[in-house]
C-alpha cells in the first residue's frame, strides 16, 4: 500500500477518483494515507543508514 499511497500523493486526483481507478475503496485508501502519515511523524530519529546491495558504506 505504500507504493499506492505514494502514487496517490503524486497524482492530481481526489481520493475517490484515485481509489476507483486503482480498484480499492476510498475508505481503505484513506485509512492507509492516515496510517502512513502518522507513522512518518512517530518514527524515532536514527543514526543508522539502510544499505541496499548496490551501495557501499561510506566511512567518515
Amino acid at each position: 500500500m505504500r507504493d499506492l499511497v505514494a502514487q496517490y500523493h503524486s497524482s492530481d486526483q481526489s481520493e475517490e477518483q484515485f481509489a476507483k481507478g486503482h480498484g480499492v475503496s476510498k475508505s481503505k485508501l484513506g485509512y492507509w494515507i492516515r496510517m502512513l502519515e502518522e507513522e512518518s511523524h512517530s518514527k524515532p530519529i536514527s543514526n543508522f543508514v539502510t544499505l541496499t546491495p548496490n551501495q557501499k558504506a561510506i566511512t567518515p
